[in-house]
């Protein structure tokens, strides 16, 4: 644990050993890309098909690179918007730990790409009650949120999280709430103009996909009642640990954490929504869930406690790949 806790690009490399290690399984374990009825999806794999050859090592290589980038791009941001009072890569392990419970999740696929853009949006909300331009902030956050619903449908729903940022960060005013509308309307309107301009709009129908993600059978039980039980004791740890952190912080501080859990509420209703052949759709709800746990290892005056969900993070991965099936 001592060799996260440190905020040195020494800890980085550390990661990395440590992302390389746990995602071994998933290395010897390749799946190339599953395109399902997302046009914009195809035509990056497409692209990306010149350059990796459809090789399923080189995808998921690249994967778990991104997932790497997303572990330290969250990271950086609960650093720059002192979230929890210290420096550390809590946040960055707790990402890569997550994300090894679930090979789907390793794979390259739209709903790691929607990630990106999710974050990326995370990271100016977090800002706009101090920006001196909120106005271009909020425009920015909505096409990010709009860009991640064009290459994953359900992220649909994340629309609401525009609004639900506004209202608790900034005070009322109509033009804002109209600029984030615009915002999140721009990537569409150009999306389907050019679908339209090649003769291409019989493609849009097979965008809005909506399904559940919800398997009708368990067909391994014990690992998915580990894997639901471990990571809902973890979201109860960390829950604990930050209505006692919280109470500490600023005012904006806590409308930010507020921000935070609608993220996590809005993405696991993506997740729910999204269509079961995406078998990677709950990823979606990672990054908010990574930023409500880390509180668990925060605690300073109970280390018993902080170590505790620390070795079960590790012991709940090492669970997960020994009992799922590659």
């Amino acid at each position: 644990m001592q060799l996260i806790r440190n905020n040195s690009p020494f800890t980085v490399i550390i990661l990395f050993i440590f992302t390389i290690l746990v995602k071994m399984q998933f290395l010897l374990h390749p799946v190339a890309p599953v395109v399902t009825q997302n046009f914009l999806f195809e035509q990056v794999v497409t692209f990306f098909d010149l350059i990796l050859f459809n090789n399923a090592f080189a995808y998921t290589l690249l994967a778990i690179i991104m997932l790497f980038g997303q572990a330290i791009y969250l990271n950086a941001i609960a650093i720059r918007h002192k979230l929890y009072g210290k420096q550390t890569y809590y946040v960055a392990f707790l990402y890569l730990s997550l994300t090894s419970l679930y090979p789907a999740f390793n794979y390259f696929s739209e709903v790691l790409l929607a990630n990106w853009f999710i974050i990326s949006a995370l990271n100016i909300i977090l800002n706009i009650h101090q920006t001196s331009k909120p106005r271009s902030g909020i425009f920015n956050i909505g096409f990010l949120i709009s860009m991640a619903a064009i290459l994953h449908a359900p992220s649909v729903f994340l629309f609401l999280l525009v609004f639900v940022s506004v209202s608790l960060l900034r005070r009322f005013n109509p033009s804002e709430w109209l600029v984030g509308l615009v915002g999140y309307l721009t990537p569409i309107y150009f999306f389907v103009t050019f679908l339209y301009l090649f003769n291409m709009l019989d493609e849009l129908p097979g965008w809005i996909h909506l399904g559940i993600s919800l398997p009708r059978r368990i067909p391994d039980p014990i690992y998915i009642i580990g894997l639901v039980v471990g990571v809902i004791m973890l979201l109860s740890m960390g829950t604990y640990s930050l209505q006692k952190q919280i109470v500490r912080a600023s005012i904006f501080t806590r409308r930010g954490w507020t921000v935070i859990a609608s993220m996590l509420f809005f993405s696991m209703l993506v997740a729910v929504f999204t269509p079961f052949e995406v078998r990677s759709g709950w990823l979606i709800a990672l990054p908010a869930l990574s930023l409500v746990v880390a509180p668990a290892l925060y605690s300073e005056k109970n280390k018993l406690f902080s170590n505790f969900v620390f070795y079960f993070s590790l012991l709940l991965i090492v669970y997960c790949q020994f009992t799922a099936n590659f």
